[in-house]
């Protein structure tokens, strides 16, 4: 999301810097490309930040399956072959990432909708955007999907 929040940044300053004598411009906006290079930036820093830092600590250990609570400071991994393994611990951190939450609303699943990851992804600027929610991640996009040039219209049960 910062890559897209900071070139959104630079077409609007493109378009509404403050300097008396540098002209302001409409940017070209190629939604493809920076979708592109985006995702190329995710994939360096996956590398980097998740998949090699197991190669360079070989004290930590990375085990793939299904968990589940066999108490409070156990954990029962089963593998995609079947096998189970134990793990415990003092402490056990929850930290396994998380996905846009979908409200029910009657007709939302007949709209084309996109939920936060959809709209990161997304290769079209969309000529008016819709957000649904206040929260931090909502406004970052609402103000980059603005800034490169869709109408934004956000709706909040609360203040921003």
């Amino acid at each position: 999301s910062k890559i897209m929040i900071r070139a959104a940044q630079m077409a609007h300053w493109q378009r509404a810097h403050p300097f008396q004598g540098l002209g302001h411009c409409e940017p070209t906006v190629e939604r493809v490309t920076l979708v592109a290079q985006q995702q190329q930036r995710v994939d360096e820093l996956r590398n980097e930040k998740y998949v090699n830092v197991l190669a360079s600590h070989p004290e930590i250990t990375l085990l793939q399956g299904t968990a589940r609570f066999a108490d409070a400071h156990t954990i029962v991994v089963r593998t995609d072959d079947g096998k189970e393994q134990s793990v415990r611990g003092d402490r056990i951190l929850i930290a396994v990432g998380a996905h846009p939450h979908v409200p029910r609303i009657h007709g939302l699943n007949q709209t084309p909708y996109w939920t936060s990851t959809e709209a990161l992804v997304a290769e079209e600027i969309p000529r008016h955007l819709v957000v649904l929610g206040a929260s931090v991640v909502a406004v970052e996009l609402a103000q980059a999907f603005r800034r490169l040039g869709a109408e934004v219209t956000i709706l909040a049960r609360s203040t921003l």
